[in-house]
């Protein structure tokens, strides 16, 4: 009997032996018989990140496990609404980055308040705007005030500063360097205040420990103030600048710097102690409390050539200015391809006269120019003073070469151009090594401003365009999105950008309710078009072609399933010069474009604009006109009201402007800013060009 039992026993482990054989085969055999390839595509939702995986035939959970390293409920749990009819082919799937499970462990968290940037914030933690932009997504575009940012920890940011001390009026402060075998009871002593307060005014400095070079905010007491007879003391108020500061005691740039060296790093701080120098003037000026007068309102004062006309380009010389003090006039160069070697002053055979002709390729941009005349003319009625220069470039690498020989324009303070790429490097690379502010008034290369701390780009960059549209399509409920291309390279780069973009900016809901196609057109191939519409739901159709005759064909096509499908068509920025496709067909297919600009004939600043523009130069604007206006009044205001550094307060500088509304945002630590200002515009079903959203967050 026993061995009748014991041969039971040997029964079983061999039959539970074999079943599990069988059912780790079974389990084998669903496999699938294709290579599954790891996606690179990332998106952060709810602070977690995860590939976006797009599912092929074959796949299956269990391999999709394995090939990302996800337990199988947890791609279940990530997926619910997704999944609840099995994993189908063509479904975009969130797999959890396991590398980031303890992604809490390794941030600082910062609450983005009134006055904060990117390089700031940066800088306050020790890390870089690299850093910022990389763990916080579409932080590129711009901070807004309660946005919690997450900062990578560091061994020199584990006890970050993570509140801010407020500062007013009545609490003003002194920033003190640490020097050799100084000790924070020294530094107290010196400035007549307590350990325990500079504590308090520098939190990461809890622990005592100072390094030499470092930095230190001290409170200042009433005593503190008075107590020196070397100079007297100004607490920076909002909105001062250096410039108004100097203008206000009448001392030199030099001066105040010499005194107060930390400004040159830290620039002002509202709240900030500065020391002036004493004279009878400096002293009035403090007994009396006199308001400064601020940069902001003093405006010194200019002259444009009024004998300027659009038929004679006499304006294309140096603007003229009044040199009653020269210490007070920024100088502004425009480099634009004019063309005037071109110009035709032939005489015409019928009339006998001499006529001029402008070369056409130069029509954009003697427009360009004209509205930037106009601007430095309001800057005129406002007391701005500004000695303007204009350099034909001709769109040659030569006649730039030539230009930039002239050693005058190391005394530049602003650049404005060139606008083509090749030229706008070389002039750049000179602007760099001068320390010139230079301007990109076109070009969406970012290439320009990667190390120039001092370069603009007006234009924003595609990868820009796309986060701002791909926001804006999400915002759009259940959703059948059909991406129609004509297969060429550029725009597989386009696609690829867009998609990346789409995903990252989707929530849970949008998982569960959308569709996806992508269909190359050629050959009028309606058929396979039509298959992909959806006839219950939105169809956002995206044609990323600037090509004129593949568009005007598509939109055709659209324009007629438009009466049975409910069409939203978003195209290029291109497309609103394309004169070749009936407007009808751009309405009846809700066509968007996104763009950096927009001009609403309705407000009283726009009209203004176009009775001047039509009484100076007897014709009408169009939008490089206002693009040319916007442009130089934006950066010349600039320049007088925060000086040469103006940079640094770009993100304070909102004028009223009539097309644009520029976001300048850094774009790297050691480069220059981007513009991430971005409109979508729509095509309405009541014949109008509306702008229906501002990006970001206007």
């Amino acid at each position: 009997m026993n061995n009748n039992k014991t041969g039971s026993l040997k029964f079983m482990k061999i039959t539970v032996t074999l079943c599990f054989a069988i059912f780790t085969a079974l389990i084998y055999a669903q496999s699938p018989t294709v290579d599954i390839e790891r996606s690179n595509n990332k998106i952060t939702l709810d602070g977690v990140n995860y590939y976006i995986h797009i599912v092929r035939k074959g796949e299956s959970l269990f391999a999709l496990s394995k090939v990302y390293n996800v337990p199988v409920d947890s791609i279940k749990k990530d997926n619910k609404l997704i999944l609840a009819n099995g994993l189908q082919p063509n479904q975009y799937i969130k797999m959890r980055i396991t590398d980031d499970m303890d992604d809490e462990q390794k941030f600082n968290y910062h609450t983005v308040i009134k006055g904060d940037t990117p390089f700031g914030i940066a800088k306050k933690y020790n890390s870089s705007i690299d850093e910022i932009y990389k763990n916080n997504p579409n932080s590129d575009m711009g901070l807004s005030i309660g946005q919690i940012i997450k900062i990578p920890i560091n061994e020199t940011n584990k006890t970050a500063v993570i509140e801010v001390v407020e500062l007013t009026e009545n609490n003003g402060f002194i920033v003190h360097t640490v020097e050799k075998k100084q000790t924070l009871y020294g530094i107290s002593v010196l400035y007549k205040t307590t350990v325990d307060d500079i504590k308090k005014a520098n939190p990461e400095i809890e622990s005592g420990n100072i390094s030499i070079g470092q930095q230190l905010k001290i409170p200042a007491s009433q005593q503190t103030i008075e107590s020196n007879d070397e100079y007297n003391m100004h607490m920076v108020a909002k909105q001062e600048t250096i410039y108004g500061i100097c203008k206000m005691y009448d001392i030199k740039n030099k001066q105040l710097t010499k005194l107060n060296p930390e400004i040159e790093t830290t620039g002002l701080q509202v709240g900030m102690l500065l020391r002036i120098p004493k004279n009878n003037f400096t002293d009035n000026v403090i007994k009396d409390n006199q308001t400064p007068t601020s940069v902001n309102n003093y405006i010194p004062t200019t002259t444009v050539d009024n004998k300027a006309n659009y038929d004679t380009i006499q304006y294309i010389t140096p603007v003229k200015v009044n040199n009653f003090n020269k210490d007070k006039i920024y100088k502004v160069a425009f480099f634009l391809p004019l063309y005037l070697n071109m110009v035709d002053t032939s005489v015409n055979e019928n009339t006998g006269k001499r006529e001029l002709k402008i070369y056409p390729k130069a029509q954009i941009f003697l427009e360009f120019y004209e509205g930037a005349l106009l601007a430095l003319r309001e800057l005129q009625t406002m007391g701005v003073s500004f000695d303007v220069h204009v350099f034909d470039t001709r769109n040659d690498s030569n006649t730039v070469a030539e230009i930039l020989k002239n050693p005058a324009l190391k005394g530049f303070n602003l650049f404005i151009g060139p606008v083509f790429s090749d030229n706008l490097d070389k002039v750049g690379d000179f602007a760099w090594e001068h320390q010139i502010n230079i301007v990109s008034p076109l070009s969406i290369k970012s290439s320009f401003i990667e190390h120039n701390p001092y370069s603009f780009q007006v234009s924003p960059p595609f990868h820009i365009q796309m986060k701002h549209a791909s926001e804006f399509l999400n915002s759009i409920d259940t959703k059948n999105y059909i991406v129609i291309h004509d297969g060429n390279d550029s725009e597989q780069e386009y696609i690829s950008k867009f998609k990346e973009q789409l995903f990252a900016q989707m929530t849970d809901d949008n998982f569960a309710q959308f569709k996806y196609n992508e269909v190359h057109y050629y050959d009028a191939r309606d058929s396979v078009l039509k298959n992909v519409f959806s006839p219950n739901i939105e169809n956002i159709v995206i044609v990323p072609s600037q090509n004129r005759a593949f568009v005007s064909d598509v939109i055709g096509k659209l324009n007629g399933y438009s009466h049975d499908y409910n069409i939203i068509t978003f195209g290029q920025p291109r497309w609103l010069t394309f004169d070749n496709i009936e407007l009808e067909n751009f309405h009846n297919t809700k066509t968007h474009i996104f763009s950096n600009s927009y001009i609403d004939y309705n407000n009283e600043n726009v009209k203004s604009f176009v009775r001047k523009y039509r009484n100076y130069y007897k014709n009408e604007p169009d939008r490089f006109a206002f693009q040319g206006y916007d442009i130089t009044y934006y950066f010349c205001s600039a320049l007088n009201m925060y000086g040469h550094e103006f940079r640094r307060s770009i993100h304070l500088h909102h004028p009223d402007l009539l097309q644009t509304d520029y976001n300048f945002v850094p774009y790297t630590d050691q480069g220059g800013y981007l513009n991430s200002s971005i409109y979508i515009l729509e095509f309405t079903d009541d014949y109008l060009l509306k702008k229906v959203a501002s990006y970001p967050g206007k």
